[in-house]
């Protein structure tokens, strides 16, 4: 076949035919019409693949054929068979991008599966609870009040007893939380983060107005728990009580604010 062919040919596979449908369809288009044998000997498309091909080509409506002996079979325009090649090709384009679309909304569906929004303290202590049972390599722990830390004392003290790491952090001015952790520390490992410490970043005092200052109009104390970098969660609290928090599951996010304090943990 000529250089001609072989561009149409290429143009075709490209709109969706097979290499064979494309090879025969230029070959009737050249030939006028041709039988079965002409066909093979000019396309150069093997014997036992010219009748299946041509069957394909009949369906799709790119030829027609006389019936006899030989069948002669004949090219329908070019017009109409790339005219219908492009509604397919634009079809199962609109389709596929349709498809693609659903599948990154069921993504996303599936990632806010692991963050949740929670109401009330016995949600929230319930939450913690079970993050605390699930835990088997460490724990991070910042709770905004002494009570707190008495309060789940005894479940810390059994995770301690399995080998978990228990980590906490208190801030400069945190005087009493200071005083008060002493009688924690048989199973919390407490740091205090240096009133010297170069904070470049700026992380302890957008984190000191976080857990020890004023957040919130309607809160003054945040709380946060790290599960073995697999989930977290952010407490928000009012005169001791929680309030609301939001739970996540979803890696990123937990890696943050993992890589946040194990980053204070680590300078103090």
């Amino acid at each position: 076949m000529d250089m001609i062919n072989e561009k149409a040919i290429a143009s075709l596979v490209k709109l969706g035919f097979k290499e064979y449908q494309a090879k025969i369809y230029c070959a009737l288009n050249t030939l006028g019409q041709a039988s079965a044998t002409e066909i093979h000997k000019f396309s150069k498309v093997p014997r036992p693949r010219v009748y299946d091909t041509l069957d394909e080509l009949i369906k799709f409506g790119a030829i027609n054929y006389q019936k006899g002996r030989p069948n002669i079979y004949k090219a329908v325009a070019p017009v109409e068979v790339v005219e219908r090649l492009r509604n397919t090709y634009l079809t199962a384009s609109d389709e596929a991008i349709k498809e693609l679309e659903q599948l990154n909304i069921q993504k996303l569906e599936r990632e806010f599966e692991h963050l949740w929004i929670l109401k009330g303290e016995i949600n929230i202590e319930n939450r913690i609870l079970d993050m605390l049972s699930n835990s088997n390599k460490e724990i991070f722990v910042r709770f905004s009040s002494i009570d707190k830390y008495e309060k789940f004392y005894s479940y810390l003290e059994k995770l301690k007893n399995k080998n978990v790491k228990i980590k906490s952090i208190i801030f400069p001015d945190e005087k009493i939380l200071l005083k008060e952790s002493k009688k924690f520390a048989r199973n919390i490992e407490f740091k205090k983060i240096s009133p010297t410490f170069d904070d470049k970043l700026g992380i302890i005092q957008i984190l000191s107005n976080s857990f020890v200052n004023q957040p919130h109009p309607n809160f003054n104390k945040t709380s946060i728990l790290i599960a073995d970098m697999k989930e977290s969660i952010f407490i928000f609290q009012e005169n001791k009580i929680f309030e609301h928090a939001i739970w996540t599951a979803v890696p990123i996010m937990v890696m943050i604010q993992r890589t946040i304090f194990e980053y204070l943990w680590q300078n103090s």
